[in-house]
């Protein structure tokens, strides 16, 4: 039997980190080599293996992001950065690129994985090939985005500081990760008797949003909002348990989905700006300005 994966307190954040977590060699071999597999087969990504898949399925989903996640990323940057060239490092296959491209930004991406790095391209996007670490510094941007990036890496704060030899003068960091060891999250892992769900062991860190603005401080970059999103623990703890019933995943989802596309952008901003602040919500979306 495998024994349960730990996790331990970060004394430089005040986040959680995996003991015996891995090398930064060892997850670029991972993220490069083995990932995308396991999204192929339903164990990772399941949003990643909508877009891949395509059909109605994945133009229903752009539609969501394009209307909520990425409308949010575009205005953080219309708001905050210095100017309209965007690098997402760890792009993915891409959908932010395209989404930002839409919009007007002058947009290019960094991808590990072959398999996303070729959908990406295919998309029409530049996207350079290697871990973000390895990127010249020499190039220029006024904003970076780390979607989902962070709490994988070895080294969050090396990252951090790359991103910021990267940054024009007064440049933007868009992070977002899981806002793991919510209070929320405890309860449904008490009274569910769930344990600890949301440690993976492709997970190195857990971030909330005071130890996410510390790590932000520690590589030189003074936090200017946060949000979170949809606290889809709610919706386990009043009767819909999706981890425990992977059956009820897609209505819950497909409930979050329709609120999120009913209630008008700024109220919706404006209901997750107080959750973060409450430190709930499933995500936290959260932007630094380099000093």
């Amino acid at each position: 039997m495998t024994p349960p994966l730990k996790t331990e307190i970060d004394d430089r954040y005040g986040s959680r980190r995996l003991v015996g977590g891995s090398s930064a060699e060892d997850v670029h071999a991972y993220f490069r080599e083995q990932y995308y597999e396991a999204v192929q087969v339903g164990q990772k990504g399941v949003d990643i293996k909508r877009s891949l898949d395509g059909g109605d399925e994945a133009a229903a989903q752009a539609r969501w992001m394009s209307q909520t996640l990425f409308a949010d990323i575009a205005w953080l940057i219309e708001t905050h950065a210095p100017g309209r060239r965007v690098l997402d490092a760890g792009c993915g296959t891409g959908d932010l690129l395209s989404e930002l491209s839409r919009l007007g930004f002058e947009a290019e991406g960094i991808e590990l994985a072959p398999a996303a790095l070729q959908a990406a391209r295919a998309k029409g996007h530049t996207v350079h090939s290697g871990a973000f670490e390895d990127l010249d510094p020499e190039a220029r941007f006024d904003a970076v985005t780390f979607m989902h990036v962070l709490s994988h890496a070895a080294q969050p704060q090396a990252m951090l500081e790359h991103a910021r030899k990267l940054l024009t003068p007064g440049g933007l960091i868009i992070i977002r990760s899981g806002n793991d060891f919510n209070a929320l999250q405890d309860v449904l892992a008490r009274e569910l008797a769930h344990g600890e769900y949301w440690v993976t062991a492709d997970h190195q860190h857990y971030f909330d949003f005071a130890s996410a603005g510390r790590l932000m401080s520690a590589a030189g970059f003074d936090p200017v909002y946060s949000q979170s999103d949809f606290p889809m623990e709610m919706l386990a703890l009043m009767g819909q348990d999706f981890i425990g019933d992977s059956s009820l995943g897609k209505p819950a989802h497909d409930q979050r989905v329709r609120f999120e596309q009913t209630v008008p952008a700024e109220t919706r901003r404006k209901l997750y700006r107080a959750f973060a602040q409450a430190g709930l919500g499933r995500c936290i979306l959260m932007a630094g300005r380099a000093r």
